[in-house]
């Protein structure tokens, strides 16, 4: 079964407008609805007779919103100059469209002003803007056979929040970290009915990866490839690519890994389950000698990445327990522990005890070896390399890193002096990582990656993930879109709340009221731990209370 996490992810909508779909047809509305395609379609409408400066950039704007039907409606509303000038697949900003304001002077001079949601570039890649961040612009005006036109348009496309979940979709382009040992996805966001699905996100792929991410993140697939067609075919079940005969010019291995790369970022459409890779009509060579290819043909490269036992651990006072319920006696000090976690292979332990200032490492289940100290140590977490992670929150730079080769290194992230890590989830992929971020000013939720090139570990190019929380103490991954944080806008109290990339959507998930602690893994229900020593899982739309204990971590 193809995994959920690789599907489109519907964007969730904003609540700062909404569209009726049903009812009496009533006269007056600057655009029309319909319902197709599951999602509901805004058919521009181009301006009437008469129109205010005010009511012609209103206009503008709502017509501007109907991005599967193009934006030649959007263009009545501009003079011939200013048409041939506008170029609305530059950039896309995304503002609020409730606090909208629109401003005449003089007749022939408008400003526009809204707080800035974020924006998406040429590319399709999305991101958030800065809290207190606006979008304004300066439209001129004039008279073309007696009727108001815009005669300076601006550079970019202007987006609602509500447009953007009402007419794009997300959805993954694969790339392979720095050693091509594992898939990571970046995603972009595509508009519904914008033609064809297959050919965008092969488009995307073979643009490469964000710049930003310097070496952490490669494509297999050549610099400058090309689509030897226009248009990827897909006929049933089968998506046909044809490459350019540039690609011929690569070893066996790199064929190998364009391949999967390919197969992967295919598979996410739901009406792919084949694909082939052509080069002059004739299938491109690969070591495996497959015509057609399915995600099944290259294990390996999954970057949901779940452990082969899944598993999960917590602490109950002097005790490191698995989610069973089993004992797993890491020390016999009598020492309360604040936080446990198992290496995948589950030969290493780690455990934060004494008040959160020493970490300790277990090989055998009982004995323990010191590996660190600091003043509030927290969530050690291993990757798959059996490196450990933690954090130790009243430090500068407080990342960190340990193995048993190079003992502990401190994890380059770039952010200012003075700014303090109060949690960190890395994702499955094993490459991406999200941090909460305390700058003295403000906490945020930040994603970046991991660059395992470098020496020892440095984490790259960490942009803002959302911009509505006030408050967040914890995060974890349950998907390979999806973050769970523990938050609060404004003064709520901290519970569970889903944030959903690229676009950084908020879901309350509900949950126990005090909660401290909590931890997800794809596939597997998430668990809150409150501060009454309570463990609470979430699974199929619900809480359940679970066994006495706190501090859950799952392998990852």
């Amino acid at each position: 079964m193809k995994r959920l996490s690789l599907v489109a992810v519907a964007l969730l909508a904003s609540a700062c407008s909404a569209i009726p779909n049903a009812g009496p047809v009533v006269q007056g509305p600057r655009v029309d609805v319909l319902r197709n395609d599951g999602y509901v379609r805004v058919i521009a409408r181009p301006p009437i007779a008469k129109m205010t400066p005010d009511a012609l950039v209103r206009g503008f704007l709502a017509a501007s919103a109907s991005v599967a039907d193009g934006d030649e409606t959007a263009r009545l509303y501009l003079t011939a100059d200013a048409s041939r000038a506008w170029n609305p697949q530059k950039l896309t900003v995304v503002y609020d469209a409730a606090a909208l304001t629109v401003v005449v002077d003089r007749g022939d001079s408008v400003r526009i002003t809204a707080p800035k949601i974020g924006s998406i570039d040429a590319r399709r890649r999305y991101t958030t803007a800065d809290a207190g961040s606006t979008m304004s612009d300066d439209l001129k005006l004039e008279k073309v056979d007696g009727e108001w036109r815009i005669a300076s348009a601006p550079q970019a496309l202007y987006l609602g929040e509500g447009d953007v979940a009402r007419s794009f979709r997300a959805y993954p382009v694969f790339f392979y970290n720095s050693d091509f040992s594992r898939l990571v996805p970046e995603y972009v966001l595509l508009p519904i009915g914008g033609g064809s699905l297959a050919t965008q996100l092969m488009k995307a792929m073979l643009g490469g990866p964000n710049t930003v991410y310097g070496n952490a993140i490669r494509s297999a697939i050549p610099n400058g490839t090309q689509l030897a067609f226009r248009l990827v075919s897909v006929e049933g079940v089968t998506a046909s690519v044809s490459l350019a005969p540039s690609v011929l010019e690569t070893t066996p291995k790199q064929r190998d890994d364009m391949v999967g790369q390919i197969v992967w970022t295919l598979s996410s459409l739901t009406d792919v389950a084949i694909v082939r890779v052509l080069v002059d009509g004739q299938p491109f060579v690969v070591p495996s000698g497959r015509a057609t290819h399915m995600l099944a043909d290259y294990p390996e490269l999954d970057p949901a990445y779940a452990a082969a036992q899944p598993g999960l651990v917590y602490v109950r006072g002097q005790r490191v327990l698995d989610y069973a319920g089993n004992e797993r006696v890491l020390v016999s000090s009598g020492d309360p522990m604040s936080a446990a976690a198992l290496s995948r292979d589950r030969t290493l332990e780690a455990v934060i005890l004494k008040a959160r200032k020493l970490l300790y490492i277990s090989t055998d289940g009982r004995a323990l070896q010191p590996v660190a100290a600091g003043r509030d140590l927290a969530k050690p977490q291993f990757t798959a390399d059996n490196r450990l992670w933690f954090v130790d929150r009243e430090a500068d730079g407080g990342l960190r890193t340990w193995d048993a080769n190079s003992g502990v290194l401190q994890v380059q992230t770039g952010l200012p002096p003075g700014a303090r890590i109060l949690d960190y989830a890395i994702a499955p992929d094993q490459t991406r990582i999200a941090l909460i971020v305390n700058d003295g000013a403000a906490t945020t939720l930040r994603l970046g990656v991991i660059d395992t090139a470098a020496d020892g570990r440095r984490v790259l190019a960490l942009m803002r993930v959302e911009q509505r929380l006030t408050a967040i103490t914890s995060v974890t991954w349950s998907a390979m879109n999806q973050l769970v944080v523990l938050g609060s806008a404004g003064a709520v109290a901290l519970q569970p709340i889903q944030v959903t990339l690229p676009t950084g959507a908020v879901s309350v998930l509900g949950g126990p009221a005090n909660a401290v602690s909590l931890s997800a893994a794809v596939g597997q229900p998430i668990v809150v731990g409150d501060q009454a020593g309570q463990l609470w899982e979430y699974d199929g739309g619900r809480w359940t209370a679970s066994v006495l204990g706190n501090a859950p971590n799952y392998i990852i």
